[in-house]
């Protein structure tokens, strides 16, 4: 591990800081003295450095604290990924905090990284991990996004291609908005390798199974030293140039399906509006080409001609009653369009008994 606790100075120091290149004389003393504890155990540790392994702390005595148990694989990535995110020009950047599971154990994020009131939790992984689900539970919990990052063992291409996922990997596939940046893509997953050997980063994109449990293939392969790789500070995914201009390009193709989709729509509209228009116009025609057809008021009703020849006189005397026009009850004109018996209406063919309603005039303007 690359942390530990200085007891006589209540801090907690990390190994791979550079203020400790001239002072590994002072953190082998302070193993040897004892003034050096596991920040999780609580248990002695001491100061080691040699010409493979890079400067750590290990337990005095086998114990069973997680970070006595990580691989030199473990080791050398969290190293590797730690100088990587101090390039970034984050925050703060933690290693191994201490991060409480709900069946009442305790793991450890390998790398914390706190910026502009977000935070993410990198795991490195070179093996199946049992508790994948308590970790990703108690990030949720705890207000971290969960990074998870496997290692070189993890890390099995077939000949043809395909990557074999164990059960972990499986569960620990992640979604982001890089993996819908092709169309083809779209709520499909992706892993993220860091391979230490060649200290590069590798990234396949669209997951799909195409040999149950565990065969599947990849649309995408992002592969960039570790140098070139990008940190989003959004979501904390580790990505590539290409993420970003696929991105990119995918954003703008957005954006001319939704301009087209709005184009379409407004020339819809207007085709709509344009019939309604066109219908409006035609019924208009047709009323007004019968000779028959006068403009009515919408109040008054119909005046009773008088014939010289044979006066008629209108008497409201007792009863006496009018004669309705022939073929209407109650001297109302039946509308051609939609039947109804009426006297509010535009245009009247009395020798018919007919006429156009306000109602369906009103229906072809719209």
């Amino acid at each position: 591990m690359f942390s530990a606790k200085w007891i006589s100075q209540d801090q907690l120091i990390n190994s791979l800081d550079p203020r400790w290149v001239d002072g590994e004389d002072i953190l082998r003393e302070g193993g040897k003295s004892g003034d050096l504890a596991c920040p999780h155990c609580q248990n002695e540790v001491v100061f080691r450095k040699g010409t493979v392994k890079r400067s750590h702390f290990a337990h005095k005595t086998l114990e069973t604290c997680p970070l006595a148990k990580q691989s030199p694989e473990v080791l050398e990535a969290k190293a590797q990924l730690y100088g990587l995110l101090r390039t970034k020009r984050l925050e703060k950047v933690e290693m191994e905090v201490q991060l409480n599971l709900a069946d009442k154990t305790s793991a450890f994020i390998d790398i914390l990284v706190q910026h502009k009131g977000r935070n993410f939790g990198y795991f490195l992984f070179d093996r199946a991990i049992r508790l994948r689900h308590l970790l990703k539970d108690a990030c949720i919990h705890q207000g971290i996004t969960p990074v998870f990052i496997h290692t070189d063992s993890a890390f099995r291409l077939q000949p043809e291609g395909e990557l074999l996922l164990h059960k972990s990997l499986r569960d620990l596939r992640s979604t982001s908005k890089y993996d819908d940046c092709d169309w083809s893509l779209s709520h499909r997953s992706h892993l993220t390798f860091l391979i230490t050997a060649s200290k590069e980063l590798r990234i396949y994109r669209g997951l799909a199974c195409i040999h149950e449990p565990n065969v599947y293939e990849w649309s995408t392969r992002r592969i960039a030293p570790l140098d070139e790789v990008k940190f989003d500070p959004n979501n904390g995914e580790l990505i590539v140039q290409e993420d970003i201009e696929a991105r990119k390009r995918f954003k703008e193709e957005q954006r001319k399906l939704e301009e087209e989709k709005k184009r379409r729509e407004e020339e819809a509209a207007q085709r709509i509006q344009a019939e309604r228009l066109r219908l409006a116009k035609r019924a208009n025609d047709k009323m007004a080409a019968s000779s028959a057809f006068r403009p009515h008021s919408f109040t008054s009703s119909p005046a009773v001609p008088q014939d010289a020849t044979h006066p008629q006189t209108i008497s409201k005397s007792a009863g006496d009653t009018l004669s309705s026009p022939e073929g209407t009850p109650d001297g109302n004109l039946r509308c051609r369009l939609c039947g109804t018996y009426t006297k509010d209406w535009v245009h009247s063919n009395e020798a018919e008994g007919t006429c156009l309603c306000h109602r369906c005039f009103q229906k072809m303007s719209d």
